[in-house]
């Protein structure tokens, strides 16, 4: 009985003496930002990523479109123009090319071959929806896709780090 009484006295003094400042400094609390703070550094991080891709554009050399969104796209080759569009909820069969911008690559089809997805309503990247929709049968395309356009903060939990802007090639094989 003697042992428990102890143990408790022991818990108790512990979790007051855990809970006082040893009175040297106070405690300090953490700046939590506020919606205005984080909205400013998230326009900040897109600012930034914007140069950094426009610079990575011009050491390629490219001329590439921007659409409304942010995706950046430039035809590598044109298909016949009798061929189709991608529409909204075709599936659309894609042979592709990922990398990251410093060359790395994350993923091809050449490996496991060409991948069907539904336009507009697979789990792919909006930005791969966007881009395929603006291509025909036929068609080969680059398409540069920030964060937000690809994986996000996260990125995909596998080769894509968090905050990672995508290189893709993209040939347009099939619609049905």
């Amino acid at each position: 009985m003697r042992l428990v009484i102890a143990s408790l006295f022991l818990i108790g003094v512990s979790a007051c003496t855990g809970c006082k400042s040893n009175g040297t400094q106070p405690i300090e609390t953490q700046h939590i930002p506020t919606q205005d703070e984080l909205i400013e550094r998230n326009k900040q991080a897109a600012r930034a990523e914007r140069s950094k891709i426009d610079e990575f554009i011009a050491r390629k050399g490219w001329d590439m479109q921007q659409t409304g969104t942010g995706l950046r796209y430039q035809f590598i080759q044109k298909g016949a123009p009798t061929l189709p569009t991608a529409q909204y909820e075709q599936e659309a069969l894609v042979n592709t090319r990922v990398e990251l911008l410093n060359g790395d690559l994350i993923y091809t089809t050449d490996h496991n071959g060409p991948q069907w997805f539904k336009v507009g309503k697979s789990d792919v990247e909006s930005g791969l929806h966007e881009g395929i929709l603006l291509m025909r049968v036929g068609d080969k395309a680059r398409f540069i896709m920030p964060p937000h356009l690809a994986h996000g903060l996260v990125g995909d939990f596998k080769a894509i780090p968090p905050r990672s802007t995508l290189v893709y090639e993209v040939e347009l094989m099939d619609l049905k």
